[in-house]
């Protein structure tokens, strides 16, 4: 990111995030064409909330413990806004498998890359790319040192 002068944010919700997802979309892929659908859909689930919860919540946690709170633009920049469509995202995901009796179809999976590309839409214009964002979005304050109040 820093050789192509491209923000923190972009990185971290885009680039790096698809670049830990594909290893498992591919996995889920080859399971899938074996006919093990369940399968496929737990492995998605599962990295999902491992990556979450352990990928960015332990070290995260560790860092607050050892250094104290932990200041980042990111955390004034939209955090609050991108786990509230994280969760809207879960709630669609279950809302869409229960009146569907637990079978995904191809207009499902066609639906959430809609959203995840809207969603990088979003991201790349409320970060800030060498300047104000396009789009902000007063969910939170922030002191000067990004802690939330």
């Amino acid at each position: 990111g820093c050789v192509m002068n491209l923000p923190q944010a972009v990185m971290g919700q885009v680039i790096i995030a698809a670049g830990t997802s594909v290893p498992d979309a591919l996995a889920s892929i080859s399971v899938a064409r074996d006919g093990q659908g369940d399968m496929a859909v737990s492995n998605v689930i599962g990295s999902n909330v491992f990556n979450i919860f352990v990928g960015l919540g332990f070290p995260w946690m560790l860092c607050d413990l050892i250094r104290g709170p932990y200041a980042s633009s990111a955390l004034t920049e939209g955090l609050v806004a991108s786990v509230i469509i994280l969760f809207g995202y879960i709630l669609l995901l279950l809302a869409v498998m229960l009146c569907s009796s637990w079978k995904l179809r191809p207009w499902v999976g066609y639906l959430l890359i809609a959203l995840h590309l809207l969603y990088i839409i979003w991201v790349l214009l409320t970060s800030r790319l060498g300047g104000d964002p396009v789009l902000t979005i007063p969910l939170v304050n922030a002191d000067e040192n990004g802690v939330l109040y």
